[in-house]
């Protein structure tokens, strides 16, 4: 995941757009928090617990991408008013407990991802979708987060109880990284291909 990640942030870099900069930032947030890990870890012995700080970031930035792609130009102050509960939840009432961070940060981005997909079909503003980089790196966060979802729910309960479920659900996880970064690689390469649209991407002109 830390190779597919890396790999995702720097086909990205090229990227004009605003909402698409918030997902290189999203991308290399990931990759630091994996490389700072597996560094600390391999050659320290010491393990720090970076995917605490991720998912903070996670769901400031992501809070602020759904802002853009969804148009909720008028409920900046809410969506500050969220962002900041947000980070007070995760240090008082979870106590900077990484399942459940994940875990709501999962079922919220579920929620946002679908209702994207929903807004799109009902308005059919684009022709081919599939020419469309938000499609795929909407996709990719509704894969990853439902993914994420039932993860939470069974392998990582099973995890705790037998080493092989251990496994299993770490390799499931990995799996669902994998998938998420190759299907945002896949939107930045779209975008780069198609430079000669709008990238404010918010309202996206047919090519002539």
């Amino acid at each position: 995941m830390l190779l597919s990640s890396g790999i995702a942030f720097f086909i990205g870099l090229r990227q004009s757009a605003g909402t698409l900069r918030v997902v290189v930032i999203y991308l290399l947030v990931s990759f630091l928090s994996d490389l700072i890990f597996r560094i600390a870890y391999i050659f320290f012995d010491f393990y720090i617990k970076t995917g605490v700080f991720f998912r903070l970031v996670e769901f400031v930035l992501l809070i602020e991408f759904y802002s853009l792609i969804l148009q909720l130009k008028k409920l900046t102050i809410f969506k500050r008013f969220i962002q900041v509960i947000s980070v007070v939840l995760y240090i008082v009432i979870f106590e900077f407990d990484l399942t459940l961070m994940r875990t709501t940060n999962s079922v919220f981005f579920s929620l946002l991802s679908t209702g994207f997909f929903i807004k799109m079909i009902m308005e059919m503003k684009v022709n081919d979708p599939l020419k469309f980089p938000l499609f795929w790196i909407n996709a990719a966060f509704l894969v990853y987060f439902s993914g994420s979802v039932f993860f939470s729910l069974s392998f990582d309960i099973l995890g705790r109880l037998h080493e092989m479920s251990a496994v299993l659900s770490f390799g499931f996880h990995n799996t669902l990284g994998l998938a998420k970064n190759i299907l945002i690689a896949i939107a930045f390469w779209i975008s780069y291909k198609h430079s000669d649209w709008d990238k404010s991407l918010l309202e996206i002109k047919e090519r002539k």
